[in-house]
């Protein structure tokens, strides 16, 4: 599974990620910092990346039926080791077409 984390997703969490041998990206890597969202999410999506965010514009796009290949929203406030443990564990659970047009919220429950 691969990601593309927006600039709302601490540096931190995409090294942790990264060093877990998780294909993960920032939008900084991308070039794509500042871009809109609904850039971010067809960027992500015609590249087969699950968007990791804590940024709610997402879930109204999803809810506006805007097509994408996952959301990840990350709650706020979560330390960020959480938050590697959590993406990883989705990583682990899921298959890619498993998170088309869906929105998994971290933390799991």
């Amino acid at each position: 599974m691969k990601f593309l984390a927006d600039e709302h997703i601490e540096l931190s969490v995409v090294g942790g990620l990264k060093q877990l041998g998780i294909d993960i990206l920032s939008v900084d890597e991308i070039g794509k910092r500042s871009y809109d969202d609904i850039d971010i999410l067809n960027s992500a999506k015609d590249n087969g990346r699950v968007v990791v965010t804590r940024d709610s514009d997402f879930l109204r796009l999803h809810a506006q039926g805007v097509e994408h290949a996952g959301i990840v929203y990350v709650r706020k406030f979560l330390e960020i080791g959480i938050i590697i443990k959590e993406i990883e564990k989705i990583s682990l659970l899921f298959e890619p077409e498993h998170l088309k047009d869906r929105v998994i919220f971290i933390p799991l429950k």
